[in-house]
């Protein structure tokens, strides 16, 4: 069986178990689960009509991260992604509720101290704001 599949063929409740939460992301009460994601301007403006979603070449592939437990690495990704003038970092707020239907399962990436997440569902605006605009071509 595939890692997609296994992983699908669980309820929100055993996919928990299964994921290893740690306080990295999680505010002070526990309950919402904070995240970054650098991108340009150009994509973020898109992301503000559609949502931010997974490209759809990549769709359910749990190895696509595209969100950071720390607003540092994701500076440091979307100033990497294009040669662009600005690049905007977007924090992400999800309630602890919402994460497995959400997110893949968090993993630690060799060389960093973060958790980093692929998107499992677009996640709605509603739990994206615009964090900061870095001005300055790469």
């Amino acid at each position: 069986m595939r890692f997609k599949e296994f992983l699908l063929e669980r309820n929100d409740e055993e996919m928990l178990k299964l994921w290893t939460l740690d306080d990295r992301g999680f505010d002070k009460s526990g309950k919402k689960y904070v995240l970054y994601h650098g991108t340009s301007r150009e994509h973020y403006n898109e992301i503000l009509k559609t949502g931010l979603k997974t490209p759809n070449h990549l769709l359910d592939d749990p190895r696509w991260f595209m969100l950071t437990t720390d607003k540092k690495v994701a500076e440091k990704f979307g100033k990497g992604i294009a040669t662009q003038i600005i690049t905007v970092i977007l924090k992400v707020t999800i309630l602890r509720n919402k994460i497995t239907e959400l997110l893949w399962n968090g993993q630690d990436v060799p060389g960093f101290k973060d958790k980093q997440h692929a998107i499992r569902k677009m996640i709605p605006m509603k739990y994206i704001k615009g964090e900061k605009e870095i001005k300055g071509k790469i």
